[in-house]
């Protein structure tokens, strides 16, 4: 089976969660090149199939690439030899014009020899050209919008690294178009990042465990885990961002690939609960919107999302439902797996003043009283809130989010 070489961008420093995920979906860890730790980047060799899946189904990676070619040129007639040789008929979209359409290209050069928009001019030219001996009847076209589809890397020593596009802004799930956000949302792929290293962390299946999110906002840490039970593909449909749907390659082979997919569908879990609380009327609105929209892209596929998964939404401090909580994770959830999983206010988001102090004082009082929440988890961007908890956190990882430095703590049980 062929394959070609992907370059998959994620999150630094996350390199080694995207491949242990990408081994779940297929790839084998002879097609993946080790990765350099903090790069944000995982080189592999994928199937056109197994490229299908990576981009429905990963919840980690944010952008994928094929490179067509990686080669060296000291002259322009060198390199136009070699963008001959890709298969650039495997990527053009037909169109309905006799005129061949420019494809978007972005050339980052290092080298004086070459001038960028002669590049990307060669490369036109060569797509038209072979374009009129393919299929001469049929305009192609690249062009995307305003997303840069083919891209140029040009080192100080001549060689040439031609990626395409494949995917991109794949946080952006197929079911949440429409998303409410709060004022300070978490990136989908960081809150599923999140969720797959307490799954480690506690050595438990993710769909085994239950969570409540007591400072919830708009509740995508309890979206992507209730995706991810419900077996929701995150990156399962079509559009501007997703190119690669529309290349004749692909679209031969639908069918046969989306058969690929049904082997990542959920077994049978036991039953489990999603808890939001907030102490804002807006989240808990939000946050119901944004679970009616996967439940309602269940059903327009014609599934029905299943009854031993729970969910539970309620405006009010931590403290109001502390009770229900408790109730819940002693006698109703079995097996009885549970975190608690959230990223509070931070940073600039929260004031200094009596009423939040308290709020982070109070939270650290009932961890305190409560042992039965052994599992504790935050991701946290500031010292204070740990702080003033009064209790003892360990990191286990630590990324950027929205340009802040975070991480993700847990609490240290044997201490309280």
């Amino acid at each position: 089976m062929h394959k070609q070489k992907a370059v998959l961008l994620c999150q630094p420093d996350w390199e080694e969660l995207v491949v242990s995920e990408m081994m779940e979906l297929g790839v084998t860890s002879a097609d993946i090149t080790p990765p350099v730790i903090g790069t944000g980047k995982i080189e592999c060799n994928l199937s056109f199939e197994i490229l299908f899946v990576v981009v429905c189904a990963s919840t980690l990676v944010e952008s994928v690439r094929l490179k067509l070619a990686d080669f060296r040129a000291t002259s322009l007639s060198e390199f136009i030899d070699n963008i001959t040789k890709i298969e650039w008929y495997q990527y053009l979209v037909p169109g309905n014009k006799l005129v061949t359409n420019p494809p978007t290209i972005l050339v980052n050069s290092n080298s004086t020899k070459f001038h960028t928009k002669q590049i990307a001019h060669r490369i036109t030219e060569t797509i038209k050209k072979m374009s009129r001996k393919y299929r001469p009847n049929i305009s192609y076209n690249l062009d995307t919008g305003s997303e840069q589809n083919i891209l140029v890397n040009i080192s100080s020593d001549q060689r040439f690294t031609i990626l395409i596009k494949a995917s991109n802004k794949m946080h952006k799930r197929t079911y949440s178009q429409d998303k409410w956000m709060s004022d300070a949302p978490l990136n989908e792929t960081l809150a599923s990042g999140c969720l797959r290293l307490i799954s480690q962390d506690m050595g438990v299946d993710l769909n085994h465990i239950s969570i409540w999110d007591p400072f919830c906002g708009s509740s995508t840490i309890l979206t992507e885990a209730w995706a991810k039970y419900q077996g929701l593909l995150p990156g399962y449909h079509v559009s501007d961002d997703k190119p690669m749907f529309r290349w004749p390659k692909i679209q031969r082979g639908f069918l046969p690939y989306t058969k690929k997919l049904d082997s990542l569908k959920p077994s049978d879990y036991p039953a489990v609960t999603y808890m939001g609380s907030d102490i804002s009327p807006r989240a808990i609105e939000s946050s119901k919107h944004n679970f009616k929209l996967l439940i309602d892209s269940m059903k327009a596929v014609g599934y029905r999302p299943s009854h031993l998964c729970k969910q539970y939404l309620e405006v009010g401090d931590f403290r109001s439902i502390e009770n229900s909580v408790s109730y819940l994770q002693k006698y109703a959830i079995k097996p009885k797996k549970f975190a608690i999983v959230s990223n509070p206010p931070y940073g600039k988001l929260i004031a200094e003043g009596e009423k939040e102090l308290k709020t982070q004082s109070g939270f650290g009082n009932m961890l305190r009283k409560r042992p039965e929440f052994e599992n504790v988890y935050i991701i946290d961007g500031g010292y204070n809130f740990r702080k003033r908890t009064n209790l003892d956190w360990k990191s286990i990882k630590r990324f950027r989010s929205g340009g802040l430095p975070v991480a993700l703590y847990k609490l240290v049980t044997g201490q309280r």
